[in-house]
């Protein structure tokens, strides 16, 4: 794995990552069910939005609070670049 990712490793760091690969694929074995399914249902913890507040309540205090701006938007340095 680090020769496809081109990092430089000890041959004690590569052992060390060895070991930590084996535990976490044999987490995710566990982890899937018989046919490779996830073992645990997937469900919803998120509460219901039942008293939303106004839109925009807050939304000056919070650009006033940010470092960069652009307008009423949030302004931040690029990070990616589409060629």
């Amino acid at each position: 794995m680090a020769s496809l990712s081109h990092v430089a490793l000890t041959t004690e760091e590569v052992e060390a990552l060895g070991k930590n690969l084996n535990q976490i694929l044999e987490y995710v074995q566990k982890v899937k069910g018989e046919e490779g399914e996830v073992a645990h249902a997937h469900r919803n913890v998120m509460r219901a939005d039942e008293n939303p507040h106004e839109v925009g309540v807050w939304s000056k205090r919070l650009l006033n609070a940010a470092s960069q701006t652009d307008g009423d938007h949030f302004a931040s340095q690029t990070i990616l670049k589409n060629d």
